[in-house]
């Protein structure tokens, strides 16, 4: 009986040894000792006895075994061998008795390597073992900047407060995710309830996702995906989910735990013409809504009384209310604060069977994107940049092209060659139109200096130090502050007090909105996600070509400056000048990018340096006020 488990096991080892050849793998198990000989090992910790997941189990510590393993440790050997014979009376013993003694192995980079007891390892696993016991020593390579070591050290960080070896995750800022979703502190050590809650909650979400796709059976994924889970249902109320609960959630966001497996692209659609277009086969099968009245929420933060950035989105339902009139059946909810009442107007939505919901802050995402996997009929979209999310898109405008028009006004009227500039809260985008507004400025007056301050740091005044630096010239906030109407906004110029507006950015939510409500009307919102491959994120990023963003300026600024912001604008429209491109130096040295001068859209969404022309520096996370460091931490969630 013993001999023919042992052939069972020995096919299954043949069969992974055959695929690992048909795709130019390694057809054996792993070797620590040679994987190790180029690898300067700065220390040994002695971690005891511990249960070790047998997907974790990657290989041999020495090469004397290689050849009797496939790669999922199942035996190779013919049957007639002195190792099958050991093989096969080994697990009658186990069967009889259980396992007595526990194997010996190293655990390197999250991977055990057995160094006694590779049989019981094969049989175990034969058997469907989850785990083994075994005395594990950890070896601790010499950090470097990968992303599997980042993530690594990482993870030992995690495991001084919480030792726990089977929640696997790849990527860096893991870790720190995952104890932001717990409610736990980076320094919290976590109790042997809390530990044994998380590793029940672990194994039941693998074997829930495992029963709908044998994908997760990777460990690697199944981590990435349990955070992704967390990510859209909380912590606590996963705890107490039965399996069955487990299951049906799984089911609802699958195409969105497998994402995290991909390469999470996104596809920024640029301009109108690379937005969803209805096809001659989704004209045919009659797709989209037609003529059927669309019932289209917004959701704010704030109101249209305290909130310039609310008001402007306001006056983009207007623009649909008018355009569409009885086709469509707006909706507005205002001053939505905190998770709760989030999920409270979300969920509303999703019962109600509306067509879209426009959420128009960052702080509404997470939201968002659980609703939307809830409620797969109605189409979420949140105005913020670059989420890499299956089920929600979101939309936002390259203001960068407007800062930069901005700029060259600056620059021809700073007679000083000083010119002030209040930026917002330290993120890509905000960076992006600070150093777009620098490069106009740059193009008109190369000697002109920027002299920045943050609107949201610490113990700042900028009208104070504008004055004491001799700055006239100052560009503010895009948008006027509704709590305090005098404060700086646009582009301005301040001479003994006397203020005098010169430009100011215009954002026209109105034919963004439009546009993407024409697309769901025909089917080509519904047909684009179709045709893309599935795995990729659609966010619409439009600028001045699409009239999302435009530049208005005062009868204050010289003719010939207007006539010379006419043809920037004009090249800018027509795609013959990109904002980003030639020779850019940054305070550190030149900017550059491989065989190009033109910064890629991934470049301009991860904007982390300043031009030189810029005097000062991008603040530290601690150096915010608590309401920047709120829509930061949004951001990076």
């Amino acid at each position: 009986m013993s001999l023919n488990e042992y052939n069972k096991a020995r096919k299954a080892g043949e069969l992974s040894y055959r695929e690992s050849l048909n795709s130019s793998r390694y057809p054996y198990v792993g070797v620590l000792d040679e994987m190790l000989s180029h690898v300067n090992i700065i220390s040994e910790n002695n971690l005891g006895l511990q249960e070790i997941p047998m997907d974790l189990i990657a290989g041999t510590y020495t090469a004397g075994r290689r050849t009797a393993f496939a790669p999922n440790f199942m035996p190779l050997l013919p049957e007639n061998t002195e190792f099958a014979g050991k093989w096969s009376n080994l697990i009658d013993s186990l069967k009889e008795e259980g396992l007595q003694d526990p194997i010996k192995a190293y655990e390197y980079m999250n991977r055990f390597y057995v160094m006694e007891g590779n049989k019981r390892v094969s049989v175990m696993k034969f058997l469907g073992a989850v785990s083994v016991p075994g005395t594990v020593i950890r070896l601790i390579p010499e950090r470097n900047e990968s992303e599997a070591s980042i993530t690594y050290f990482e993870y030992l960080e995690f495991y001084k407060r919480c030792p726990e070896n089977y929640m696997i995750f790849t990527k860096p800022g893991s870790y720190a995710r995952f104890l932001s979703l717990a409610k736990k502190g980076a320094d919290e050590v976590w109790d042997d309830e809390e530990r044994s809650t998380l590793k029940s909650l672990f194994y039941r979400f693998r074997q829930a996702a495992s029963s709908l796709d044998e994908a997760f059976l990777n460990h690697e994924v199944t981590g990435d995906a349990f955070l992704a889970y967390l990510n859209i249902y909380p912590y606590q109320e996963a705890m107490k989910k039965s399996m069955e609960e487990l299951v049906k959630d799984i089911r609802s966001m699958k195409e969105e735990l497998l994402f995290q497996d991909s390469d999470r692209s996104v596809k920024l659609l640029l301009n109108e013409d690379e937005a969803p277009k209805q096809s001659i086969f989704g004209i045919f099968s009659r797709q989209g809504t037609g003529n059927r009245v669309l019932h289209v929420d917004f959701i704010h933060d704030h109101d249209v009384h305290t909130s310039s950035w609310t008001y402007l989105h306001e006056l983009g339902k207007n623009h649909v209310e008018n355009h569409f009139k009885e086709k469509v059946v707006t909706r507005s909810f205002y001053n939505v604060q905190g998770p709760d009442e989030t999920e409270a107007v979300l969920e509303k939505c999703g019962r109600d069977g509306s067509d879209i919901v426009f959420v128009t802050s960052r702080l509404f995402l997470k939201g968002a994107l659980t609703a939307a996997v809830k409620y797969p009929k109605t189409r979420f979209l949140c105005c913020t940049l670059n989420a890499a999310h299956r089920y929600i898109r979101t939309y936002y405008a390259r203001l960068f092209e407007v800062k930069f028009l901005s700029g060259v006004i600056a620059g021809s009227m700073a007679e000083n060659n000083k010119i002030g500039y209040i930026a917002d809260i330290p993120i890509p985008a905000h960076i992006a139109n600070l150093n777009a507004f620098a490069l106009g400025v740059q193009m008109i007056r190369p000697a002109a200096k920027i002299y920045l301050q943050w609107l949201h740091q610490k113990e700042t005044e900028p009208t104070e130090f504008f004055r004491r630096q001799s700055v006239h010239l100052i560009s503010g906030r895009d948008m006027i502050n509704f709590s305090a109407p005098s404060a700086d906004y646009g582009l301005y110029q301040l001479e003994d007090g006397v203020r005098t507006e010169l430009a100011l950015t215009v954002l026209n939510w109105g034919l963004v909105y439009q546009k993407i409500i024409e697309s769901v009307q025909n089917g080509a919102f519904d047909e684009a996600q179709t045709n893309e491959n599935s795995m990729t994120a659609l966010n619409y990023w439009w600028g001045i070509p699409t009239e999302a963003v435009d530049l208005f300026y005062s009868r204050s600024i010289p003719p010939q400056t207007a006539r010379h912001v006419e043809v920037l604008r004009n090249v800018v429209k027509n795609g013959s000048l990109k904002v980003f491109s030639g020779e850019m130096m940054s305070q550190t040295g030149p900017v550059t990018t491989e065989g190009s001068s033109l910064l890629t859209p991934s470049d301009i969404l991860n904007m982390d340096w300043l031009l030189n022309n810029i005097e000062g520096s991008i603040p530290a996370y601690d150096e915010l006020t608590e309401y920047a460091k709120s829509l930061i931490t949004a951001h990076n969630n």
